[in-house]
């Protein structure tokens, strides 16, 4: 008995509901497909499937043996990929979701920098600061504020923390206290479809000596995308939270005036996303690689040299 045979056909009757349709999806004879189902219950000792000539059900270990087969067939469907594109070129589309904050990041050089060295790769690039199903919505990579949801058929793992600082318009009167952003007018990011609270908590916490303060603010302006928050702060509408690239460039500019500058105002998590299917095309893999290579170590931290891959 060929029983990585026995095993794909066991898994096709169970997901095709029958004998016949397994077949049928086969071109084989269904007497075929009974006998190596009936082998392979032989080999193993104990009955996979009650059948009757009206229906058909998983036995208690036809259930844990079809959970087996399915990840054997999958990680022999992997190897194979894996050693048959192992010297071809890379190309097809990558479709990639990232966060407005990437925008100019490091991630979006590391897409260029991967386009160059593989120049029949494509690239289709969103700028998004919502929930994304992967699945649903056609996207190969994601990266999303770890705040967001997850749908349950993806696979969502950390890549990057930044601390956030405090910053304002100039001339605009700011707290010079933690406690002072309690009456403060500030803005604040929040998700399309989510209900917002009328109170936020912001944890502040010292640079020097750890004291932390939780406090709790009344969003005066609420945004979907970062670059709305930062053109509404700018134009002296209240305090708001932004990482500290973003934040020196626009210091530099004259646009911003950092606010209670020896505290951190939170941090600012990042997940990547992708479909939870273990064979992944060697190109999304290859993104999924470089991304999670170029902030291994930095998603614990929430460092200055965090930060400077964003802005």
């Amino acid at each position: 008995m060929d029983r990585l045979a026995a095993m794909r056909t066991f898994t096709l009757v169970v997901d095709q509901g029958s004998f016949a349709a397994a077949a049928r999806q086969l071109d084989v004879d269904q007497a075929l497909v009974t006998r190596q189902v009936a082998a392979l219950e032989k080999h193993l000792g104990t009955r996979l499937l009650e059948r009757t000539t009206r229906s058909m059900r998983l036995t208690e270990a036809g259930e844990l043996y079809l959970g087996r087969c399915r990840d054997i067939l999958q990680n022999l469907e992997e190897a194979e990929a894996q050693v048959s594109q192992a010297h071809v070129a890379m190309e097809g589309r990558i479709r990639m979701a990232v966060p407005t904050l990437f925008g100019k990041t490091a991630v979006a050089c590391q897409v260029v920098n991967m386009r160059k060295q593989h120049p029949r790769l494509m690239i289709d690039m969103a700028m998004l600061d919502r929930a994304i199903d992967p699945v649903a919505e056609g996207f190969d990579v994601v990266i999303a504020d770890a705040s967001l949801p997850v749908s349950p058929t993806a696979i969502s793992r950390p890549v990057l923390q930044v601390p956030l600082w405090l910053c304002a318009a100039p001339g605009v009167v700011v707290p010079q206290h933690p406690h002072e952003l309690r009456h403060a007018p500030v803005i604040t990011q929040w998700a399309v479809g989510e209900h917002g609270q009328p109170v936020e908590r912001w944890r502040l916490t010292h640079e020097r000596t750890g004291e932390a303060h939780d406090i709790e603010v009344s969003p005066v302006v609420r945004a979907n995308n970062h670059a709305l928050s930062l053109e509404t702060v700018a134009r002296g509408v209240g305090v708001g939270r932004f990482t500290p690239r973003i934040a020196s460039e626009e210091i530099e500019r004259g646009t911003l005036q950092r606010v209670l500058p020896d505290w951190r105002a939170g941090t600012l998590a990042f997940n990547l996303i992708y479909p939870s299917r273990r064979l992944l095309p060697q190109r999304v893999r290859a993104v999924i690689d470089a991304i999670v290579a170029q902030f291994d170590g930095l998603a614990p931290q929430p460092a200055a040299g965090a930060a400077q891959d964003l802005g």
